[in-house]
């Protein structure tokens, strides 16, 4: 399937709450793609996809390879996530939550 029907697709399924990754996965996955510096107003640089939707499919991966990082070595990032403040992650909710 090319990228722009991928694309597409995953933003519909998204949308529809098909096939959504569990919740911990997509807030580790927004943390990580917010201090992206491939991320260019919430779309990648690097493959191009809104990263609103991306993030919440169970399906996709980081093209640029940096989500299984968190998954592989929990030990290091958890204690990154944990030291968020509340006013950090309500502004990373924010942002996704941006229509």
């Amino acid at each position: 399937m090319n990228s722009v029907l991928h694309g597409a697709w995953g933003i519909i399924r998204a949308i529809l709450g098909l096939d959504n990754a569990p919740k911990n996965h997509i807030k580790i996955r927004r943390l990580i793609c917010t201090f992206c510096p491939d991320n260019k107003e919430g779309v990648c640089r690097f493959c191009g996809c809104i990263l609103k939707f991306k993030t919440k499919l169970l399906d996709e991966d980081c093209d640029a390879g940096r989500w299984p990082q968190a998954y592989d070595n929990p030990d290091t990032f958890v204690p990154f996530y944990n030291s968020l403040t509340p006013e950090q992650e309500k502004e990373i909710e924010d942002f996704y939550a941006r229509e």
